[in-house]
């Protein structure tokens, strides 16, 4: 394919979770001259939080795909990869793009660090949550701290935090940078937002300690490979998870399924039952929707280990002992009854990224009616991949952006 190539053809990637990586990691290993940019800190996006869900077996919850892709990427290191990285302006230019970033320099230099965690072990109590670490051993940096933020403090708080480190990593510093890029190509992978359940007022989301989103249960179990309460610490007894938090629902203008949201909370309750069988597990949903592999084994599985209740919740309530008490209309009963939970999960939607507009307007893309981005008839030179284009899960984004690195190819093969 190198030799189809020739000579060496540009691509740039936006966006640097899995699909981007993976679009960007298929790209280079055809010789192309590939470059990612990320807007955040860390490349893996929200893929490299999930932590994985198998019990006795695994049950596909893919969290191993995304490790893998971040092993290979460490490893190889094929392309280069700009994080920090804010897009000015893009558009088409003699038969390609030009992009216009500004990238802030990483405040932990990570050719310096080595990883031994000070900054983040004995970050000053003032300072807490300032040294972010990287959700995969296999991401570089491992340790960040957000330039803005660090910017933001006042210069005797960032001498403290600097004299911490005993390689002298830290920048004090960094200077934003401004360039350009021009490319034959462009992959636009900028993924997703997940809904913000504050947008939601029926669930106070603020109110409780205990209430959290589905990937804070995913960031709580691979950190800590265990669950508890945000309160407390403690182990819940019983957990609620309720489904369909800000899709599905036409109030909020979004009528689209998530896609995902059912696997997890099955396959999360079977890991929490796995691991502390006195554990009560209740899902709450709308219907089941059975997307991904192995759906059906597990599925059962859940229906016997686990409560589903048909509907969800009405009102929630703060209870005794920071548990969180939710009516729903029990079916057995004929009635609304009260339910009282050490925790409740929400499983939240997918959402289109905030960066939609921004691109549709300035490459001539269509925006669906819930904001997802499609190209139009022709649209030379340019592929999306991901969930840039709607809902979709770990593998389902994994083998959409090998094939979207294979369209980009016939198209510089096409054009040599």
């Amino acid at each position: 394919m190198s030799e189809l190539l020739s000579p060496q053809k540009r691509v740039l990637v936006i966006g640097g979770g899995v699909a981007g990586l993976t679009a960007a990691l298929e790209l280079s290993r055809m010789g192309v001259d590939t470059r990612l940019v990320e807007k955040g800190v860390f490349a893996g996006g929200h893929g490299a939080y999930l932590a994985c869900k198998a019990t006795d077996r695994c049950l596909k919850c893919n969290g191993c795909l995304v490790e893998d892709l971040l092993r290979t990427l460490s490893e190889e290191r094929p392309f280069e990869i700009k994080l920090q990285t804010e897009i000015g302006s893009i558009g088409r230019k003699n038969g390609g793009f030009r992009a216009a970033f500004k990238t802030m320099p990483p405040v932990i230099d990570p050719e310096k660090c080595t990883r031994c965690g000070v900054c983040f072990e004995k970050c000053p109590p003032e300072s807490k949550g300032m040294v972010l670490r990287a959700p995969s051993r296999h991401l570089r940096p491992y340790y960040a701290i957000d330039p803005h933020v660090w910017l933001g403090l006042d210069p005797d708080r960032r001498k403290r935090l600097e004299s911490l480190c005993p390689e002298g990593a830290i920048d004090p510093n960094p200077t934003e940078m401004s360039w350009a890029w021009e490319s034959d190509g462009l992959i636009l992978a900028t993924g997703f937002e997940p809904f913000d359940p504050g947008d939601k007022k029926a669930y106070r989301f603020e109110r409780f300690e205990n209430m959290i989103t589905a990937e804070h249960l995913d960031m709580m179990l691979r950190e800590r490979g265990r669950i508890h309460r945000v309160s407390d610490g403690r182990a819940p007894e019983n957990v609620a998870f309720i489904q369909c938090v800000g899709s599905r629902d036409t109030a909020l203008g979004h009528g689209f399924c998530s896609r995902i949201c059912c696997g997890f909370a099955l396959r999360m309750g079977l890991r929490l039952v796995h691991d502390d069988p006195g554990v009560e597990v209740t899902v709450f949903y709308m219907d089941i929707q059975n997307f991904g592999k192995d759906f059906d084994r597990y599925y059962h599985e859940a229906r016997e280990k686990m409560r589903l209740v048909l509907g969800l919740p009405g009102d929630f309530y703060a209870s005794e002992g920071d548990r969180i008490a939710l009516s729903y209309y029990d079916e057995g009963a004929q009635r609304t009854v009260t339910g009282e939970f050490d925790m409740a999960v929400l499983s939240i939607g997918l959402m289109p990224g905030p960066a939609n507009p921004f691109f549709r307007d300035n490459l001539d893309l269509v925006a669906d009616e819930d904001g997802f981005l499609s190209l139009p008839g022709s649209a030379d030179g340019l592929v999306l991949a991901g969930t840039i284009e709607g809902p979709l899960d770990v593998a389902e984004s994994i083998a959409g952006a090998k094939a979207a690195a294979g369209r980009m190819a016939k198209y510089l093969g096409d054009r040599k």
